[in-house]
């Protein structure tokens, strides 16, 4: 049985076994120096969950419309089943997608009618999504993918299988997933039981129109662990994916930053030893028609961050100088704006919250903004 809510704003929600009840009251919200209007240019959502929350005791989260243009955002609470703990969002058209990858849902925000929701529970820990036509797919561990029709909440989702990536356990570890024209592209991770690569990541690729596994191709090295970006056709990248990977949890220094074309030629852009950490977040940069990649320390121990600028031909500079800026998350809007999260101290998250850039990542804020919850640290930021 599928169960999908449509849940009306400002309410609680309980789910009782199958049985659904509304309680209708009033979540109220906070908001910043003139609130958000809604959806526009250089507005971004923004999800947030208590740092507090653990596996098996989610706390509430919020969410927030941030406008980067003079920083008035608006933040709603909502229960800890619409943000669980270590959420990613992504932005499709009038419709923000958060996965869940602890409590194993997706949330789909109504961007025009915020913070109107629907809820979709997924199989065991999905990674990602990404949206063809009328048609949500969504990474799991296990079959792979699952595809849910956006057009038809009644409808059972189907599966496409890619256990046979990783024979050994039957479950090929997806980390990202992205739609380019009708080729549905899926990064898969291959990873034992302790979190050991069993070789080089691997590139799956669907069909969309007819949900059929067409083609594979393995990457230059393994563990593929960020979100898939693709960059423009005319960009010096020749619109290539970029991803970041690393070796096993102890050896983060091992990989890359991979960069690969739609028919699999693949390559290391530039090492994890020359960034001086493993990626965390990677954005295209229109303007300097650059990556901004978040590094982070391999030894997380040490809660050093940097933001670095990545050239086409492997090049590194540092992007954000102060030493006392810890960022760990970023996301470039259409208006040039680049918004970061800056978790102030990795080892309190409670401290974080937003900076925001202008062209040429001269900083236009003044000290970090707090939307009240830190951002998820990395992937809780998508600009609409």
């Amino acid at each position: 049985m599928n169960l999908r809510v449509r849940y009306p704003g400002r309410c609680s929600l309980c789910l009782q076994g199958w049985l659904v009840v509304l309680l209708i009251s009033s979540c109220g919200g906070e908001s910043g120096p003139s609130g958000v209007a809604g959806p526009a240019p250089g507005v971004a959502l923004i999800v947030s969950f208590d740092p507090a929350s653990l596996p098996t005791r989610i706390l509430p989260g919020t969410l927030s419309l941030f406008d980067s243009a003079n920083f008035a955002f608006e933040t709603v609470p909502v229960d800890d089943f619409v943000v669980g703990a270590d959420p990613y969002v992504r932005v499709f058209g009038d419709s923000a997608y958060i996965v869940n990858r602890v409590i194993s849902t997706i949330t789909i925000v109504d961007l025009v009618n915020f913070p109107e929701f629907e809820l979709v529970p997924t199989r065991p820990e999905p990674q990602d999504v990404a949206v063809y036509r009328n048609k949500l797919y969504v990474a799991v561990g296990r079959p792979g993918v699952q595809v849910f029709d956006l057009a038809d909440p009644a409808a059972e989702p189907t599966e496409i299988e890619l256990s046979t990536f990783d024979p050994e356990d039957s479950v090929s570890d997806p980390s990202s997933i992205h739609v380019v024209g009708n080729r549905v592209f899926v990064a898969l991770r291959r990873l034992d039981g302790i979190w050991e690569p069993r070789g080089n990541g691997v590139i799956a690729v669907i069909d969309a129109d007819t949900d059929t596994l067409v083609d594979s191709f393995e990457l230059a090295t393994s563990n593929p662990n960020t979100l898939l970006v693709k960059t423009p056709d005319a960009s010096a990248f020749g619109g290539d994916f970029v991803v970041g990977t690393w070796g096993p949890p102890v050896e983060r220094e091992s990989g890359c930053l991979q960069r690969f074309s739609e028919g699999g030629a693949s390559t290391c852009l530039v090492s994890n030893e020359t960034l001086g950490g493993f990626v965390s977040a990677v954005a295209y940069d229109p303007v300097g028609d650059q990556l901004l990649v978040n590094v982070i320390d391999a030894d997380v121990r040490a809660g050093i961050t940097r933001l670095v600028a990545v050239d086409s031909t492997g090049g590194v500079r540092a992007a954000l100088e102060p030493e006392s800026q810890r960022p760990t998350d970023v996301e470039i809007c259409s208006t040039g704006d680049v918004v970061v999260v800056d978790l102030i101290d990795l080892f309190d998250p409670s401290s974080g919250g937003l900076r925001v850039y202008g062209p040429g990542l001269v900083e236009r804020t003044s000290s970090v903004i707090d939307v009240g919850l830190p951002p998820a640290p990395a992937g809780g930021v998508a600009c609409l």
